[in-house]
């Protein structure tokens, strides 16, 4: 825990992005995930009901209930949400499973069986132009 550190573009993209946007964290993991995100200093960016952690839920991604789960506390419907993830089966294959558009944050070579994702970028910074062109 000590180590957490967000990279340092993720709180200043989140700071820009908030103001306009209901964002959310869907994350497999335990309760620790919650404090992994004060300690990084981006708690503030979500509301409590809006990180959604897997070991809560009772399910993890990709399975679609994490995803409708994310979707409640957002109070939108699937097709006015963006799930962005850098896992091609749990963050984009689950997101398409639950009718949601998929941005995947590239690392390394999206696997050729999978169907591909709605949109995808090389590093986090790209996100506001492409939510702007995505409308």
């Amino acid at each position: 825990m000590e180590g957490v550190r967000p990279r340092p573009e993720v709180g200043e993209l989140l700071a820009r992005l908030a103001p306009r946007y209901r964002l959310a964290v869907v994350s497999n993991g335990g309760a620790r995930q919650r404090e992994k995100l004060a300690r990084a200093g981006l708690e503030r960016a979500f509301a409590a009901e809006r990180v959604v952690i897997s070991s809560e839920v009772g399910a993890e991604k990709p399975d679609p209930r994490i995803f409708a789960r994310a979707l409640a506390a957002l109070g939108l419907a699937e097709g006015e949400v963006l799930h962005v993830g850098d896992d091609p089966v749990r963050d984009i294959l689950g997101a398409q499973r639950a009718g949601l558009r998929s941005c995947w944050l590239a690392r390394g070579a999206y696997p050729a069986e999978l169907p591909p994702p709605s949109f995808a970028i090389r590093a986090l910074a790209e996100l506001p132009a492409l939510l702007e062109d995505a409308g």
